[in-house]
This record gives C-alpha cells, structure tokens and sequence, in this order.
C-alpha cells in the first residue's frame, strides 16, 4: 500500500512563523466597525457554548467582532447543511464535515466563495500548506480552509486498571483486543458483584469499523492491488475485519445499539465506567480521564490509558487523518458581496492568533489554564459545569488552526500519552488512501457518492448484526457496482498517473 501521502499530508499541521495578524478590508457592516460574524456549527453534545460564555467574549474582543451561532447536533448535520444550502440561507462562516457530494455540487453551483487568491493577503491565512489546499480543492480552486488535524491521530482508549486484572495490561494484536473484550463483560472487571459491564462502545458513526479494517490489512477506503485501484471492500482484509466486528456484536462484546447510537452519547458508558474501550481519536482518552476522575480520583486514578494500535496476522496498520476535518467556508448567501468575503476571512484569520488559539484549545486565561515558565498549564479539581471542556463544548469546531500558534502544554500522564500517540507514533503504520484527492474533481462520485457511500455503509451494518450472509454481502457490493461504482473505480483509474 503507498503510504508517502500519509508523510506529506503531516506537513498540513505546521505553520511558518508566527506574523501578527492582519489583511482584508474594514468592516462595513455594522455603524460601530465591530464584526457581526454569523457561524454555522457543531454539537457533539446538545449543549454548546453559551453566548455569555466567558471564552466567546474573549473571542468576540479577539476578532473585534460579535459571533452569532447557530448549532447543529453532529448526528443530522449533513442533513441540515443540505437543507439550509438548498434554501440558501447559510449564516457566513460554514463548517464543513467534508466535501460531500452535496457539498461539491453546491460549491460547483456558486454557494461558496472561491478564496484561491484571497489568503495570501492575510497575515495566518497565507501560511496554509500548500499540500492541503491542494487535496481541498475542486477543479483546482480552493473554497474553503482546512479544519486541521494531526494525521496520526486515531487510537485505543482503554481502562488499563480492569486490563491488568485481566492479565493484559496492553493489547499488543488483535487477539489481545478480542481477549480484553471478552473479560470485560464476562468477568466484573470493576468488582462490584453485578454483571453491569461490557467490552467497547460503538455508534452509528462508521469510524471505528474503518479503524479496524485497517488493523487487518483492508486499506483506507482505496487500496493499489497489481497497478489498479480497487475500493477498500472488495479486499479480504475488509472481510475479515467485518467477521472480528460480527464475532464481537455476536458474543455481546460490544453495544447492540450501535448501528443507532448517537455521537452525542457515544462515549457516555465508557466515561461512566460501564464500557471498556473505545476506538477513536487518541483524543477521547483525556476526556474519557477527566469524567472518571471526577467520579472518584481515588478509584480511577491511573485507570484510562491509550495506544496507537494493535497488529493482526496481516500486519502493524493504522487509520490516518487526513490532516484535516473538513473546513471552514465562506457562503455566499452570508456574505454577499467580495467586501464581506474579506471581512469574514479577516475574522477566520485573527482566530489563528496565539490568544485565540489557546482560548479554543486550553479555555480561559486564569479560569481554566494558566502560563507558567512559557509553558499552558491547565487547572485541575475542575467539576464538570467548569471543565472548558464542557463550558466551551462545539466552540473549537470552526477552528481552522491553520498555523501552530498554540502556547505549548505541560503535560498530564494522560495527556503525554495522547501526545506520544499522536506527535510520536511511527508514521509507516498508517495507511494512506491513494484516491484522496480524486473525489473532489470525480463526476461520478459527485453525482453517485452519496448512494454509493449509502450502499455500502448498510451493507457492512447488516452483515455485523447478522441480517445478511457473506453471500448476502456479496450480492450488495455486486448492486454498488451496479449503481455506479463500477464506473467510479474506471474513473478513478483514468485519474492514475
């Protein structure tokens, strides 16, 4: 598998020095030259920030500007982009999950504004990589700034203190995960007599089964097999990643309910104690940490750990990011003319300064961290209605961190971890996606993606639950084939170079 894009796309993290921040023209839209700057967003939880929050305020002195958002929860997000994209009545400042089918379309149809030539006047703007605006653009134009992301950013988040108990105190394979599982639900890892525990939590988010299917060799969405590119499913790593995910929903290893769960309560059974793992963001092992330790920091002291991945008998493997998470927009029906264009990306800009940048990654100055010896510090004992956390919760979702501005942290036990997972773990395990960049100029997947990702999607719920057969699984692929993915995979190979 070519794994070089992975090593180039972690060049899309770093920035070049840090200039004061500046460009674009003053505003005009309001009497007082304050910004009123209008966000579309996301919640993971249903309870964002709110608009008295102390962090937004410093935002809005910041940016000199007055932010209005509006919220949508995570799991109809798409759904509601599409809606407000059709009706045209986006606020300015867009965040975008991704460049969608719809999202192209509507690009392609004139509802963003074209930005390619517009950053490099801006003091932060312009020192977006290029690697990334290039596997963000469509038909070589750049609509949008990258929501950036380390790339090895994916891990295992684990309560090590039921592992040890188990004799496992970290998974080295995939044995050792099923191993783990199996204990924590059959074997009261927390002692307390009830059988009220079980292995990991999914959702309806596809994540972790992509997480997985790279551990057994089945690629990143594409894969290069004798010089032809090949959908990641038609590969027997795919398969036999979805026979480890059916052998863990079949034995009650992992929540029956995953195909409908929420992201917004996805991690609520591991921060409550009741799961044991979770496959995501190395991320989530801080939060899942801090939400123990505030149930007792005796007892959970020590308890969550975190690692990158784990090996099967196809190899050491790992699921990148991209860089990004999507970017950030400018919509037309928000800002409607070059003027406001540039008053939105001056406000996008200054959120990239290191003042901004702490206050979306640490919270308040004072409140919730504090400088020491050049070093953020964040404050502990914190409850959870004052964790920055939970207090500025979707805040840092239009965070297009295009620079590396931030004040470095002095690190927990946990949250060095988190650190080594992402900032030191070894870059060959994970698997690029050959295609990346295809997508955004294919008009087969814009035209056909979403049922196509549908299809497939469904299938692989299906076969996991038990619904359909391998034949079964088979006869679906055999329909995305049908449906247009046979012409995508021509497509795609007419794109080789």
């Amino acid at each position: 598998m070519k794994r070089t894009m992975v090593l180039l796309l972690s060049m899309c993290l770093m920035g070049g020095t840090l200039l004061f921040a500046g460009g674009g023209s003053q505003n005009k839209g309001s009497a007082d030259g304050v910004y009123d700057a209008t966000v579309l967003s996301i919640t993971f939880t249903g309870q964002p920030i709110a608009d008295n929050a102390q962090a937004k305020l410093e935002m809005e002195k910041i940016t000199n500007s007055r932010i209005k958002f509006t919220w949508v929860s995570n799991s109809n997000y798409e759904d509601k982009l599409n809606t407000m994209m059709a009706s045209g009545s986006l606020p300015a400042v867009v965040a975008l999950t991704g460049l969608t089918p719809s999202v192209i379309n509507n690009i392609r149809a004139g509802a963003f504004w074209d930005i390619t030539d517009e950053i490099k006047n801006y003091e932060y703007l312009k020192q977006t990589n290029p690697i990334t605006i290039n596997n963000l653009s469509i038909d070589g134009r750049l609509y949008g700034l990258p929501r950036a992301r380390q790339v090895a950013r994916n891990g295992i988040t684990y309560r090590r203190d039921w592992a040890i108990k188990a004799g496992i105190p970290e998974p080295k394979t995939t044995d050792d995960i099923y191993r783990l599982l199996k204990y924590f639900t059959e074997n009261d890892p927390d002692g307390n007599g009830i059988k009220d525990t079980y292995g990991m939590t999914w959702c309806k988010y596809d994540g972790p089964l992509d997480i997985i299917t790279t551990w057994f060799g089945g690629g990143n969405q594409w894969v290069e097999q004798n010089g032809k590119y090949v959908p990641y499913m038609f590969t027997q790593g795919y398969l036999d990643a979805m026979n480890f995910a059916k052998r863990l929903y079949s034995e009650g290893l992992i929540n029956d309910d995953f195909a409908s769960r929420d992201t917004a309560i996805w991690a609520d059974d591991i921060n409550s104690g009741r799961s044991g793992m979770y496959i995501d963001v190395a991320d989530q092992a801080q939060r899942t940490d801090n939400a123990l330790l505030q149930l007792d920091t005796a007892k959970y002291t020590d308890a969550i750990w975190v690692i990158n991945s784990v090996s099967s008998p196809a190899g050491l493997f790992n699921l990148p990011t991209v860089g990004y998470s999507g970017l950030v927009a400018i919509s037309k029906s928000g800002a409607k003319t070059v003027e406001d264009m540039r008053r939105a990306l001056q406000f996008i800009d200054r959120t990239n300064t290191t003042e901004a940048m702490n206050l979306f990654t640490y919270g308040v100055p004072g409140v919730h961290f504090d400088i020491v010896d050049g070093y953020a510090v964040r404050r502990t004992g914190l409850s959870d209605a004052e964790a920055a956390n939970n207090v500025n919760e979707g805040f840092n979702q239009f965070m297009t961190s295009v620079t590396n501005s931030t004040t470095p942290e002095k690190l927990s036990r946990i949250r060095q971890q988190v650190y080594d997972v992402q900032y030191k773990s070894d870059m060959g395990i994970l698997v690029a996606n050959p295609c990346i960049t295809f997508s955004n100029s294919s008009k087969v997947y814009t035209e056909k993606g979403s049922d196509l990702d549908t299809i497939r999607r469904d299938a692989r719920v299906q076969y996991v639950v038990g619904q359909i057969n391998e034949a079964g699984w088979r006869a679906a692929m055999n329909t995305w084939l049908s449906a247009g993915g046979q012409a995508l995979i021509d497509e795609y190979n007419s794109m080789k170079k």
